[in-house]
């Protein structure tokens, strides 16, 4: 998959978390400001549709039941799935973890739950409009 998307065209992010709020509020905040928002309720769900659609970007969750987010980045890798991601989480210290996975996946950024709607905003524009 390629970076590059057409001048005008709105911009298509898939959204992967375990929790349907956060999925809802995300999906609901991205279409507010003309995003095209899909969801995926797991990582295995989120392969599916990165192999099968294309995407201008994906919001993941790090810590989810089955295969981690983490594990979920080591996969796309491997498949040469090129797309940027912004790992949402709440875990305490992803310090590391996010570390390790920047050498696999250099096009990442990382938004601490809980955020606010306009951080996750400036994040997301912050790829899309790159």
């Amino acid at each position: 998959m390629l970076f590059d998307v057409p001048a005008g065209s709105k911009k298509q992010i898939l959204v992967i978390d375990d929790d349907p709020d956060i999925l809802q509020m995300i999906e609901l905040l991205l279409k507010k400001e003309n995003y095209i928002a899909a969801t995926a309720k797991d990582a295995q769900c989120g392969l599916s549709r990165l192999s099968e659609e294309t995407f201008d970007l994906l919001i993941l969750d790090l810590n989810m039941p089955g295969m981690t987010g983490q594990q979920m980045i080591c996969e796309m890798a491997r498949r040469r799935i090129r797309i940027p991601i912004l790992i949402i989480t709440a875990q305490a210290n992803p310090g590391l973890t996010f570390k390790d996975l920047l050498k696999k996946y250099p096009k990442l950024d990382l938004l601490p739950k809980p955020f606010l709607p306009t951080e996750l905003i400036e994040k997301v524009e912050k790829y899309v409009q790159s």
